[in-house]
């Protein structure tokens, strides 16, 4: 059975990186939420307010569904909508929020929209609003990912679920951004 699994994640978690690799060894192809999005063929709204842009999910999963039916073989789509579209596994990837931060300051220099992102990290909130999939798997990848557990997971699927505690990390954030 062909598989087309969503990886997903905050921000900074490292999704296209890790896609990348996991393609590799499963043999998959990419579907980049971002380039779809990118690529026009969604409407898309800006938040100011939040510096992000609104999409259309219903819309995006016309368009990712239609890119699925051309490919034979797995598919890996990554991004941080991915959890809500219709596959058959997700990968949630989950980050220290003390490593988070500084990957995320490379990034923006908007100290709300960095910490409205640590906190969606720490609260699990792509997590959450993935376990409608009975195939989930939360990967830390903070550090060295192990792929071989994965790639064991993937041939048996079910839900691993052990949401990591790091409120102790996330509370020295706050107390260094005041």
């Amino acid at each position: 059975m062909r598989r087309i699994i969503a990886v997903t994640g905050t921000p900074g978690t490292g999704k296209t990186t890790f896609s990348k690799k996991l393609g590799e060894k499963i043999g998959a192809t990419i579907i980049d939420i971002s380039d779809v999005v990118d690529s026009g063929g969604i409407k898309t709204k800006v938040d100011a307010k939040r510096d992000t842009k609104i999409v259309d999910v219903d819309e995006l999963k016309k368009i990712v569904k239609n890119k699925i039916k051309k490919i034979k073989n797995d598919v890996i789509i990554c991004g941080h909508l991915s959890h809500l579209l219709p596959v058959t596994h997700i990968i949630v990837l989950r980050t220290d929020p003390l490593v988070l931060e500084i990957r995320m300051k490379t990034r923006w220099k908007s100290k709300a929209k960095i910490m409205e992102n640590l906190e969606a990290e720490l609260e699990g909130v792509c997590l959450y609003d993935s376990l409608w999939c009975k195939n989930v798997l939360e990967v830390d990848t903070t550090d060295k990912v192990d792929f071989d557990g994965i790639l064991r997971w993937l041939g048996k699927g079910g839900k691993k679920i052990k949401e990591p505690d790091w409120s102790k990390s996330f509370y020295k954030v706050l107390i260094k951004n005041g």
